[in-house]
């Protein structure tokens, strides 16, 4: 006869065993990676992951396959997804020695990133390639970047191309896109348009916002591609439909614009203020600044333009290449709100690191002229006419007839 304990053991197995069984499904179906290719579930975006459940759901998993790496993975995902960043690299060391490849990639981006300590990209690396070795081809793509930037490794544009390619081959869109900017760049490659936009429509095709955004640029400026801004606009849609800062930013423009759509500033606005609201920090400096030019163009809420332009302007590089725009926006906001002094001093600067761009130097003959200063103002236009004109999908309002209207009715005296 069984005793009482057994009886309940048996009882207690029988009704939790489906239970466990369940667990299994809801650990892959709430944490599974997207890059893992022995997923048993759709992939999880890591910042998606609800921590909490999953963790509680892979613990129970773990119960009736305590061995099994793939859930072990998982767990560390649902760990690290909480900052448990000691518990997730125990599980994920774990799962890697067991020879679960993603497990010691997911190990080398905690290095990579600094979380829990600060950045080891020569442990990432190291760890990067034993991934590789355990057959995660993805891990190819973040060793890529490390030879790409000189990060743990020697700096090697040129060793990245291979291993990005790799990375690429097995699907991962983001190792496309990076291969898209080597080759558009001429990056360890010879440029090659062409081919940049290959990489880019194959990582656009598999839904990725950063392909689809970078295509988006080659359609608008026909670069390795037939031009097409109606494909640029669509494509940039797609991207800004997935909150890519950047694509709203460009999206934007051409609503304000006009370009491949009606002209739409109501539109616009709305979408620079998401990509301020959703965008990293480059993007969102880079969108006040759009959105501080939109009111400019206007005329209109010149106070709020001027503190966008401002705030751009202290968070912008000044090494960055659009810091020159940005000067300008700040000098022609302050121009529009007649405050001249500040116009000239920001404008000079702008045109200073630009010099030969044609509308800074029509702007700037404004200011000359709304400071009293004729011949200056005849000179910048002056200049400006003499300068290459500005692409026009980009400077719809250049107009170089008004720029001779206005030398023509300066006359001797303004």
């Amino acid at each position: 006869m069984k005793s009482r304990t057994g009886l309940c053991a048996v009882a207690l197995f029988a009704l939790t065993t489906p239970v466990f069984a369940d667990a299994v499904d809801d650990c892959d179906r709430l944490t599974a990676s997207p890059n893992d290719i022995n997923r048993k579930a759709p992939g999880v975006d890591f910042d998606r992951i609800d921590g909490k459940a999953a963790e509680a759901v892979c613990r129970a998993a773990l119960i009736t396959s305590p061995k099994e790496p793939r859930l072990m993975f998982q767990l560390a995902r649902a760990l690290d997804r909480q900052d448990k960043v000691e518990e997730a690299k125990a599980e994920y060391l774990v799962a890697g020695e067991a020879g679960y490849g993603p497990a010691f990639h997911a190990y080398g981006k905690l290095y990579e990133l600094g979380i829990g300590s600060d950045p080891d990209y020569a442990k990432a690396a190291e760890f990067y390639q034993r991934a590789v070795d355990s057959g995660m081809p993805y891990a190819n793509g973040d060793l890529a970047y490390l030879h790409q930037e000189g990060l743990g490794v020697t700096k090697d544009p040129a060793a990245a191309v291979p291993l990005y390619r790799k990375a690429s081959e097995a699907g991962d869109a983001w190792s496309m896109v990076q291969l898209g900017i080597l080759y558009e760049h001429g990056n360890g490659v010879p440029a090659d348009a062409v081919e940049a936009a290959r990489w880019y429509r194959a990582a656009a095709d598999k839904g990725d916002a950063w392909g689809q955004k970078d295509l988006a640029t080659l359609y608008e400026t026909g670069q390795g591609v037939a031009k097409d801004v109606g494909e640029a606009f669509r494509l940039l849609k797609l991207s800004a439909a997935q909150e890519n800062g950047a694509a709203l930013r460009e999206l934007a423009r051409l609503y304000r614009d006009g370009v491949a759509t009606a002209k739409d500033h109501v539109q616009a606005e709305k979408t620079l203020r998401k990509a301020i609201e959703v965008g990293d920090d480059e993007t969102k400096w880079e969108a006040r600044n759009e959105l501080a030019w939109l009111f400019a163009l206007d005329g209109v809420r010149l106070n709020e333009a001027a503190s966008l332009a401002d705030d751009a302007r202290a968070k912008a590089p000044p090494e960055h290449a659009d810091y020159p725009a940005v000067l300008d926006t700040v000098a022609w906001v302050a121009h529009l709100r007649s405050d001249d002094a500040k116009a000239l001093e920001n404008m000079l600067a702008a045109t200073k690191l630009a010099p030969d761009y044609a509308p800074y130097r029509d702007r700037l003959g404004d200011i000359y002229a709304a400071l009293g200063r004729k011949e200056d103002a005849k000179a910048e236009w002056k200049r400006a006419l003499s300068l290459p004109p500005p692409d026009s999908l980009r400077n719809p309002e250049w107009n170089a007839d008004a720029i001779r209207k206005k030398l023509a009715d300066a006359g001797p005296n303004i």
